[in-house]
């Protein structure tokens, strides 16, 4: 699944109480009740066993169940995955037999999200071209019922 070295894991036999803070890529295959936090924007989490808490992370893989919310710029759900609380995300992929049960917010990108640079003329966001083709292709279409 990953190139790099775990630098933090806890195990099957784990059952911890409190909040985890780390760095690098986390392993979590055991019981954790509390909060979850990356720190940094290469953190990286794999929930295999049970979280009850707030998750926050660059990037939450979750094989397991998370009670709480999830907080992070990319989200995986793998099919055995359960999220029970708000996702907040800008990228989400979700596998077959993967779920959700809670609100999903995506955040506007970053480029979109500052209105200054959008306002100054500079060059146009992937996500405003996108928009732009969009509404483009929906102009093209005959009316209904022509």
């Amino acid at each position: 699944m990953f190139s790099r070295r775990l630098d933090n894991i806890l195990g099957p036999a784990s059952h911890v109480l409190g909040t985890v803070t780390f760095d690098g890529l986390l392993l979590l295959e055991g019981t954790l009740k509390g909060a979850l936090v990356g720190r940094g924007n290469r953190a990286k989490a794999i929930i295999k066993g049970c979280m009850e808490g707030p998750v926050q992370a660059d990037t939450v893989f979750v094989e397991g169940t998370i009670l709480g919310d999830v907080t992070a710029q990319a989200v995986v759900i793998h099919p055995r995955g359960v999220v029970l609380g708000r996702v907040t995300t800008e990228v989400l992929h979700l596998e077959k037999g993967g779920r959700i049960e809670g609100p999903l917010v995506v955040p506007p990108p970053r480029a979109v999200a500052e209105p200054a640079a959008a306002l100054s003329g500079k060059k146009t966001s992937s996500a405003e071209a996108a928009k732009a083709r969009l509404l483009e292709q929906t102009s093209r279409r005959p009316a209904a019922g022509a």
